[in-house]
Parts: structure tokens; C-alpha cells; sequence
């Protein structure tokens, strides 16, 4: 029981605390809503990235000007953190968007999951965090026709930038199969798996880089050119160990590895729930091995007491690998750069002149870099707008406004509202039955 009181103060405190910016709307922040007038529609998206809307898409909910079509919102992860900061929205924010000479509309869309890289100073290891919003499996956008369009914000290329050019980033190669429901909640894990079984996880590792990628540990830069394993499972046993250890493929060793075993944390019906991590660097004396779109690892479940193990199951994978900086051949390419000094240059190889460079500080602030175009090389250059460490990373998509790009999806017009006018929110909050 106390367990979940816990749970619903938990959840409770997010709603107050939203409550409590909604009570500032009645007080004079902020008096009128965007959604107070004009003609809306609600869109939906289910990938990260660029999106686009397409003439016929404008024509069929009913903008005939698609140069006064803006795009308002910011995804499904934005306010997960429970904060309710200064800088989080009070309404809906617009974002950036382009228009393709073709009439399409494109801009950068987050759906329900964020993934992002950390850094581990204290193991010195990378692994990857994934950030889910529990009540949706989409993000929403808003477009309209009745508000101006604000241009986004540039930086300048600064041609006298020091120190090398920067031709590789850190990339984040993540598996999620959400295929069982154990808990009757949002909480998905993927098929299950039973001791003596095993299961393949394939990783996508595009482009990669035998040279590595550049990072600053501490006051030092450094190449990391080991791609590192990390993974998160649960098993559900009575009351005993187990682990999940991957079966490397041929010419592939393991290095520092870290297993961690697999203990009870959670108890439901007489069986026990446990969660535990593994990860671990990747070597081989063949830097070929990792360059494959289809890299495969296959994992298998052990138990000291295999008739006391029902089952486990994978929750997320992830190899992050160092990759090059390229356009070749793709519509886009999202960078995580974990090192830059302010006006080092990092540069795209196989880019079209019609590439974009941006900067996603956030769903809601994103930012465009200035850069020079060599024809003959196709090659952009950039230069960096501020420092970036292992704990201030910069989080860049370089895309192709000719490419085509993530479609999205009609979800209905929207009636004008106007939240903020109001002498006195109304709320509903909603709780689990068992509430």
C-alpha cells in the first residue's frame, strides 16, 4: 500500500504542478491562445526527425496558400521530465519549418520516444537513456494559416574557426521490440525468452567510422573507435539470479564488460521481477565486422536454478558507434557531437546543395547553422556556435529539402479554444481504477 501511495503521489505532483501553470494563465501571463482563432488542424507523427506535408495534404484540410502554413508544437517527450520550468511552453510554440521548392513543408518532429548518449565518467563508458512518454505513442503538431511565420534563427559561419575539422559523431544504433505487456501497462518489453533459448538483435550501424570519433574526457580530447554494447532486460523467476549475456559474432571480442545479474525488485503473484543492464566495448582486429547495415548480435538467458526462471525478456539494445558525417545516399543524418570548441568546424560529406543544418537544443528550440558549400566536393562546413563536452552535447540533423521525408498523419481539425482567457481553469484528472 505504501508502495503505491507513493505511486500516486508521483503521479499526482506532475498535475499539480501543471495546475499550477494553469492558474498563471488566469492571472495575466498570458491572455489569449493561439488555438483562439483561425483555421487549425492536429497532425500526428511516430518517428523522430523530418517530416514532411505535402501540397495535396494542405489542399485536402483546407489551406490554399501553403506559403502562410506554419507548424506549432513540440512532440510527445517535451514536459517528461516534470519540471514546468520558466522556459517550458504555456501554449503552443511554433517551429521552424522550410519549404521545398516543390511546395512540400518539412520540419523536425519528436514522437514518444527520445534517446539520447551519456557519458559515464566514473566507469568511463558510453550508454545510451531513453526517455518515453507512457500516455501516448505519437507526437502531435498543429497547423494553421493564421498566424505569421517566424523565421528561424542563423548562426554565422565563422570561416578563421581553429583547430581540425571534425568529420565524425557518436551514433546511437537502438533496437526496441515492444511485443509483451507483463504489468497490464504501458511498461512493454519484447518477445520472451526462456534459459537454453536464444534470440537475435540486429543493429543497424550505418556509415561507420574505423577511425573513430572524437569526444573530450575531462580537459582531453580523445578517439574512441570501440562501438559499445548496451542492453536492459527483465526476468521474471522465484526468488533467483539469472543474466542475459550476448554471443558475440566471429572475429568479435568483448572489452571492459560489466553483467550485471538479474534480482528480484518487483513482486506480483508469487513470482519475482528483476532488471539488470549489460554492456559492454566492442573489438576487433577486422574494423569490417562493424561496417554492416545488419550487424547482428544473439543474446541468451542463463540461470543457476533454470526451473525456477519462467522468463525474461529484452527491453532496449543499443550500440553506439562512431560514424561518419555523410548525406550520401540518405534524406538525413542526426549527429551527436560530444566535443567542439567554439568555431571548430566539423563538415557533411555527399551533400546536395539543397542541405540544412540544424540544431536541436530542444523540440521547441531549434536553431539553423550557417555554412559554406563546395560543389565539387559536395561538402558542407559549419562551424560550431558553442562548446560541447561529454555533459553539453550538440544534437545536429543535416537533411536534403529535395529528399523525400517522413510522412505524417491527419488527425482533424481542430475547434478554436482559448485556454488562457479563462476566469477559472477547469480540470479532470484521471486515475487508475485501482486508484
Amino acid at each position: 500500500m505504501k508502495k503505491s501511495l507513493s505511486n500516486i503521489f508521483r503521479c499526482l505532483l506532475p498535475v499539480l504542478a501543471f495546475c499550477s501553470v494553469l492558474t498563471s494563465f488566469a492571472a495575466g501571463e498570458k491572455t489569449s491562445s493561439v488555438l483562439a482563432s483561425g483555421h487549425w488542424v492536429k497532425i500526428k507523427v511516430s518517428e523522430q526527425g523530418i517530416h514532411q506535408i505535402t501540397p495535396a495534404q494542405l489542399e485536402e484540410w483546407g489551406f490554399s496558400d501553403p506559403s502562410k502554413v506554419t507548424v506549432y508544437g513540440y512532440g510527445g517527450t517535451l514536459a517528461l521530465d516534470n519540471s514546468f520550468a520558466a522556459s517550458t511552453p504555456d501554449d503552443l510554440v511554433q517551429i521552424p519549418s522550410v519549404h521545398a521548392s516543390d511546395g512540400r513543408i518539412l520540419f523536425y518532429g519528436m514522437a514518444d520516444v527520445d534517446v539520447k548518449m551519456e557519458y559515464n565518467a566514473t566507469g568511463n563508458y558510453f550508454y545510451s537513456s531513453r526517455l518515453r512518454n507512457d500516455y501516448s505513442l505519437y507526437g502531435a503538431y498543429f497547423v494553421t494559416d493564421s498566424q505569421e511565420p517566424v523565421a528561424i534563427e542563423r548562426t554565422s559561419y565563422k570561416d578563421a574557426a581553429a583547430g581540425g575539422i571534425i568529420s565524425t559523431h557518436a551514433a546511437c544504433a537502438f533496437v526496441e521490440d515492444e511485443a509483451e505487456d507483463p504489468f497490464k501497462s504501458r511498461f512493454f518489453l519484447g518477445k520472451r525468452y526462456t534459459v537454453g533459448s536464444t534470440f537475435n538483435v540486429v543493429f543497424p550501424l550505418y556509415d561507420y567510422s574505423a577511425s573513430g570519433f572524437d569526444y573530450i574526457r575531462g580537459s582531453i580530447l580523445s578517439t574512441s573507435t570501440y562501438p559499445a554494447l548496451y542492453y536492459s532486460y527483465l526476468a521474471k523467476t522465484t526468488s533467483v539470479k539469472s543474466n542475459l549475456k550476448p554471443l558475440l559474432p566471429a572475429g568479435v571480442a568483448e572489452r571492459n564488460a560489466s553483467y550485471v545479474e538479474c534480482s528480484a525488485q518487483m513482486e506480483s503473484g508469487g513470482y519475482r521481477f528483476g532488471r539488470s543492464y549489460g554492456r559492454t566495448r566492442l573489438t576487433s582486429q577486422d574494423n569490417s565486422k562493424f561496417s554492416n547495415p545488419e550487424f547482428t548480435i544473439r543474446f541468451s538467458p542463463t540461470c543457476t536454478k533454470p526451473e525456477k526462471f519462467e522468463y525474461g525478456a529484452l527491453d532496449y539494445a543499443s550500440i553506439i558507434y562512431p560514424r561518419k558525417n555523410s548525406l550520401a545516399n540518405r534524406p538525413e543524418v542526426f549527429m551527436t557531437f560530444m566535443c567542439g570548441n567554439t568555431d571548430q568546424k566539423f563538415e557533411i560529406s555527399g551533400a546536395p546543395a539543397t542541405t540544412e543544418v540544424w540544431k536541436i537544443v530542444r523540440p521547441d528550440k531549434i536553431y539553423a547553422y550557417g555554412f559554406t558549400y563546395s560543389a565539387d566536393r559536395r561538402v558542407v562546413t559549419c562551424s560550431f556556435d558553442s562548446t560541447y563536452t561529454l555533459s553539453s552535447q550538440a544534437r545536429i540533423i543535416a537533411f536534403d529539402k529535395a529528399g523525400q521525408h517522413r510522412p505524417v498523419e491527419f488527425m482533424g481539425t481542430v475547434a478554436n479554444q482559448n485556454l488562457h482567457a479563462l476566469a477559472t481553469p477547469d480540470f479532470i484528472i484521471i486515475t487508475p481504477e485501482n486508484y
